[in-house]
């Protein structure tokens, strides 16, 4: 999966408008990153993408690149 593919699903998640997030953005920057949206990315994580990101390691994450990373 491409960065772009990542951020195009993260947007969904977050339910913000295409193109708003650019990936260079504090998780505390967004609207909507929230408890539920961690069970939402690790729900999606785990579709798109067949893994199963440790809760401990988003609440740890900084940064959309960081979730990126995971």
């Amino acid at each position: 999966m491409t960065k772009q593919e990542f951020i195009t699903l993260f947007e969904e998640l977050l339910e913000v408008e295409p193109g708003t997030i650019s990936g260079d953005e504090t998780l505390e920057e967004l609207e909507g990153w929230n408890s539920l949206a961690t069970v939402s990315f690790i729900a999606m994580a785990d579709e798109h993408l067949g893994i199963t990101p440790a809760p401990q390691k988003i609440e740890a994450s900084k940064s959309v690149q960081d979730l990126i990373e995971l």
